[in-house]
């Protein structure tokens, strides 16, 4: 899985790519703590190309999602494949983990 984080005047947009599963979700999960731990909690994840998340995967979005959330942030999704958001409607996580069509809707849902 490839991922980048870029922080921005209010949030940190982190980009993936391939897939989240067991084999990688540690790594994700170490970079969303250290942007978390730096005090970066309004994290958004473009997931345009993100092919398939297991259960693992989304162990660590809702972990960090917690963990943000406590410290005055939150996690917003970006983009999501139709197999991804199947995933996430199927377990109904929908509404912890809102969708939006681009990080600058994001971005902007985060309060001022």
């Amino acid at each position: 899985m490839e991922m980048l984080a870029e922080e921005r005047e209010n949030a940190v947009i982190v980009r993936l790519a391939g897939e989240i599963d067991l084999y990688n979700a540690p790594d994700l999960r170490q970079l969303l703590s250290e942007q978390i731990r730096k005090g970066n909690t309004r994290i958004v994840l473009d997931m345009n190309r993100i092919s398939y998340v297991d259960s693992s995967g989304l162990g660590v979005l809702i972990s960090a999602t917690t963990e943000a959330t406590k410290r005055g942030g939150g996690l917003k999704l970006v983009s999501l494949s139709q197999n991804v958001r199947a995933v996430i409607d199927l377990v109904r996580l929908n509404a912890m983990f809102p969708v939006y069509s681009s990080e600058n809707d994001a971005m902007s849902a985060f309060p001022a």
